[in-house]
């Protein structure tokens, strides 16, 4: 499935879109089913992206989707 390829650093769309502040992808990849606590080389969530790079509507959602999910 497309939605879980990593880069050669175990980046997921979900980490750069968090990284990069896409809110509507992000909302789209959640909705999709992606692993919402998946870690890149540096052991990052897209919590932890979202959160460095102030992206704090992002950061909420993925935490949101992250508590409903225990």
């Amino acid at each position: 499935m497309l939605l879980c390829c990593r880069d050669e650093h175990r980046f997921s769309l979900l980490h750069w879109a968090s990284m990069m502040g896409r809110y509507n992808i992000v909302e789209m990849l959640v909705s999709r089913g992606v692993r919402i606590n998946a870690t890149n080389m540096g052991d990052d969530t897209a919590l932890h992206l979202a959160a460095a790079h102030n992206h704090r509507d992002i950061a909420f959602l993925v935490c949101t989707c992250s508590l409903s999910l225990e």
